[in-house]
């Protein structure tokens, strides 16, 4: 059985979390393929294609199961995630994969978002849109361009979203920026490394706020001292923030 994704996040038997488990690899259900094998399979056991009482049981026994019942038969269960090529799904050491988190969310497959050019078919829902979840605002945008010809329509060949509503794209980002704060922000680097600023920035306070408002953007070279505290808990060296 194989799908565009799978998941080794468990799910609990009637959403009771102190209750009964499945941990097992799975292929999440939106989009699933089998062969006649696979799919007796799935008919023989029986709580597959059972209409369930509530929403927690048919995930238990429809989309853990049947994962479930494919790998106790003997058989494997692929995906088209590229860090789960060739991986033996019956072998029990591998059912921590990505620390049982779903690869479903902004940054959860591995700190990077699924796409829809690696894994073909992905969710596309209203309330993924609107929490602006990555895969799905380019699987919805690509649905457009190619839907639309952008060759045959000049004013969607010239528009760009990020353009047209700049800062609620940059918020975020100068948001987590001011957050870290600028006592441990290289400020010396980054006069040296950007000699451009030199007339437009003459204080250490002008040059982090020329780069908590343009410089992030522009992809000027910056660094942080070695420790950087957010919000007064310290990070390790591989969050620096760092531009080359």
């Amino acid at each position: 059985m194989v799908g565009p994704t799978i998941s080794c996040e468990g799910s609990a038997l009637n959403g009771d979390f102190r209750g009964k488990w499945r941990y097992n690899p799975h292929v999440q259900s939106y989009a699933v393929a089998t062969d006649r094998v696979g799919l007796q399979v799935l008919l023989d056991d029986g709580r597959v294609f059972h209409c369930h009482n509530n929403r927690w049981n048919t995930i238990y026994y429809s989309e853990l199961g049947s994962s479930t019942a494919i790998l106790k038969a003997g058989y494997n269960i692929d995906c088209l995630m590229t860090k789960y090529q060739n991986i033996d799904w019956r072998n029990k050491l591998n059912w921590g994969c990505n620390s049982r988190s779903s690869p479903q969310s902004d940054l959860t497959y591995d700190g990077i978002t699924l796409d829809p050019l690696e894994v073909m078919f992905v969710k596309v829902k209203d309330f993924l849109l609107q929490r602006n979840i990555t895969y799905a605002l380019k699987a919805a945008q690509y649905d457009l361009w190619l839907e639309n010809e952008p060759s045959g329509n000049v004013s969607l060949l010239l528009s760009n979203k990020y353009a047209n509503d700049e800062f609620s794209h940059k918020a975020p980002r100068i948001l987590v920026t001011k957050a870290r704060g600028s006592s441990c922000f290289d400020v010396e680097f980054y006069r040296q490394r950007n000699g451009d600023l030199t007339g437009a920035v003459k204080s250490d306070t002008a040059a982090w706020q020329h780069y908590t408002f343009y410089g992030q953007f522009e992809r000027r070279p910056h660094r942080y001292a070695n420790l950087l505290l957010y919000n007064g808990y310290p990070i390790t060296d591989w969050l620096r923030g760092r531009a080359t």
